[in-house]
């Protein structure tokens, strides 16, 4: 499957995480760019509008200190948790919430 330069965003998406803003939750949308090198951004979605955004430019909504944090523990936590994903899925992740 080749890497997408973009994500889609719906209004559904971006109402959904209002939802948890009411709730005093700071709405964010996790973005994992792949190329050239491999790294989370967390861009807050205050902001953001429904449709297609490039997945670059989607930095300009990075909350730096939380992306460091993300791409700081993101190694350990797939590496403890991929037989997990992978042995039982989207249902074996869940569980660990």
């Amino acid at each position: 499957m080749p890497v997408r330069n973009d994500v889609e965003l719906t209004k559904r998406d971006l109402d959904g995480l209002k939802e948890f803003a009411s709730a005093g939750v700071v709405p964010m949308v996790a973005v994992l760019l792949v190329e050239p090198n491999p790294r989370w951004i967390m861009a807050h979605a205050r902001n953001l509008k429904p449709g297609r955004h490039n997945k670059v430019a989607l930095s300009a909504y990075d909350v730096a200190a939380l992306s460091s944090e993300v791409n700081t523990l993101f190694p350990a936590v797939l590496s403890e948790q991929f037989d997990l994903a992978l042995g039982r899925g989207s249902e074996g992740l869940r569980s660990k919430l």
